[in-house]
């Protein structure tokens, strides 16, 4: 989740707009690269990636991905770079408007696949 100056979003519902459909862009470009970022990950090919946006108690942006393929492992790096990347494009947008951007409790939910499963 990332705290943020939400009076700005909920006033100019077009930055709102914007914002999302930035950082959305640029998480699924995270998740589909992130054999190129993280070492050791071996490259996935994903078959649909979904990131949410949710404005919670007038105080937090929630970000949520979720990443499927047709392989058997597990994506929760694909997942997890996605929404940070997300959030990163988020505190870059805004970062003029208030420089006390939180970036906090980015976490796996539920995993399905690979050797382990979670949630």
């Amino acid at each position: 989740m990332i705290k943020v100056y939400i009076k700005i979003l909920l006033n100019d519902q077009n930055l709102f707009s914007n914002l999302c459909a930035t950082a959305k862009i640029a998480g699924v470009l995270a998740a589909k690269n992130t054999s190129l970022q993280i070492p050791l990950t071996h490259q996935v090919p994903i078959d649909h990636i979904t990131i949410e946006f949710k404005l919670l108690d007038n105080e937090f942006l929630k970000i949520i991905s979720s990443v499927k393929s047709k392989y058997t492992t597990g994506l929760e790096i694909e997942a997890l770079t996605a929404v940070s990347t997300s959030s990163i494009t988020v505190f870059d947008m805004l970062k003029s408007y208030k420089k006390e951007i939180i970036i906090q409790n980015i976490q796996i939910i539920k995993k399905r696949g690979g050797k382990n499963n979670i949630g």
